[in-house]
């Protein structure tokens, strides 16, 4: 009587493939977190954007807003780094660039603002408001001479596509792009750069 064999694994190879599983998955989910808060950065990183790029096209576009057809803007405030609002800019009747919801009388900022937007729970905050992308340096946002503003308008005014740019409420007449530096506590960060002529990147 001839004899067959059974073709499978060995005890051995069934180990060192059940080893190569457990190194391989350890590895992935010992990074998960910091994956998770890489993608969560760039995913707010993006939605900055977007909401500065929404201001621009509502502005072209002339958007009505309270039977008004008002320039857009966003404003960011440090003293609440984890949220911004975008905003029509009717207070005072005469457009300023600036987010001014002491201005409108009656009913304060409810008045000027479209909507407001928070960030979702998690590290990510607001770390710096900049001047001239070409002082800053990433990795330590705060010390650029360019930085350290409490709070940053940037607005656009049919029909040029230009953008307005208001540091602490004053005009930067001569500045070339403002920063929005978003950073988490892992020490990941992300700059939304806005220049005058109305281009939006993410560096």
């Amino acid at each position: 009587m001839q004899r067959t064999l059974k073709k499978g694994f060995t005890v051995i190879e069934m180990m060192v493939a059940v080893a190569i599983f457990v190194i391989f998955t350890g590895v992935t989910l010992a990074n998960y977190p910091r994956f998770s808060n890489r993608i969560s950065l760039d995913l707010l990183s993006h939605n900055i954007a977007l909401t500065i790029r929404q201001a621009q096209v509502f502005a072209l576009g002339v958007r009505g807003f309270g039977g008004l057809f008002p320039p857009y803007g966003v404003y960011f405030d440090m003293t609440d780094p984890r949220s911004f609002a975008l905003y029509a800019d009717i207070c005072p009747t005469t457009p300023n660039g600036v987010y001014g919801p002491a201005l409108c009388t009656p009913g304060g900022e409810d008045q000027e603002r479209v909507d407001t937007f928070k960030f979702p729970q998690g590290t990510n905050e607001i770390k710096s408001l900049c001047v001239n992308e070409s002082t800053i340096d990433l990795a330590n946002p705060t010390l650029p001479a360019g930085c350290g503003a409490t709070s940053l308008d940037i607005s656009f005014k049919s029909p040029r596509p230009d953008a307005r740019l208001h540091f602490n409420g004053d005009a930067l007449s001569t500045a070339s792009d403002v920063e929005i530096i978003v950073a988490n506590s892992r020490g990941d960060s992300r700059a939304i750069v806005v220049r005058r002529t109305g281009q939006i990147s993410i560096k």
